[in-house]
């Protein structure tokens, strides 16, 4: 449903660890979303970490991933190769499931994920 989402472009940013991070490196806002999209469409089940409940301004269950982003993809926006951290939920909107990132950035430390360690420079 997430890969679903992403194709169609159903994308939603968190403006301070998600929008703002990813505009760093970014042109604009519409870059941004085109890039969150793109690292939708890479994750997999070995990408993820847990499930987590926050409070608000967000309230609810996210799911977390921690993906070592292609280098292809990164060279295509302008990002680093490295791991990226995602917090994402799905919700429903007028066009039907959309995706919320309330986290989109590069890794801040190490993360065991499902298929094994991914290190903070991207590499298993």
């Amino acid at each position: 449903m997430v890969q679903a989402a992403a194709r169609d472009e159903r994308v939603s940013l968190d403006e301070a660890r998600a929008r703002n991070e990813v505009c760093r490196f970014l042109s604009d806002f519409v870059a941004a979303y085109r890039f969150a999209a793109e690292v939708l469409l890479e994750l997999n089940d070995d990408d993820f970490v847990e499930t987590v409940s926050l409070n608000p301004p967000h309230p609810g269950d996210y799911d977390v991933y921690a993906l070592g982003l292609a280098s292809s993809i990164a060279l295509r926006h302008g990002v680093p190769a490295c791991g990226w951290y995602l917090k994402l939920q799905l919700q429903e909107d007028l066009y039907g499931e959309s995706v919320f990132l309330v986290s989109l950035h590069p890794l801040e430390h190490d993360v065991r994920r499902a298929g094994g360690w991914l290190r903070k420079a991207g590499t298993p």
